[in-house]
């Protein structure tokens, strides 16, 4: 996955792990949104994240499945990291 320098900043600002954003890119539901793509865990991907890491680890996890990433769907490349509320 490429990032962006701004994407690199704020993940370390937002500490959010490596595995979050790779967990994202591999279950999150995409979704367009000005021109860019917002990935998130919708209660699909959450779902096939638990089948596939398995209920403890994903519980002990759980704070992060509200971050969201956003995308450029031309390049791939991730733009930025955030939390939801």
């Amino acid at each position: 996955m490429k990032l962006s320098h701004h994407a690199k900043v704020r993940a370390q600002q937002r500490s959010v792990p490596p595995l979050v954003m790779e967990w994202l890119l591999a279950y999150g539901t995409r979704r367009p949104s000005h021109g860019a793509e917002v990935v998130a865990f919708d209660r699909r991907a959450r779902r096939e994240l638990e089948r596939d890491m398995g209920a403890p680890i994903v519980r002990q996890l759980a704070r992060y499945l509200n971050v969201r990433m956003v995308i450029d769907p031309s390049s791939e490349a991730l733009i930025t990291v955030m939390w939801t509320h």
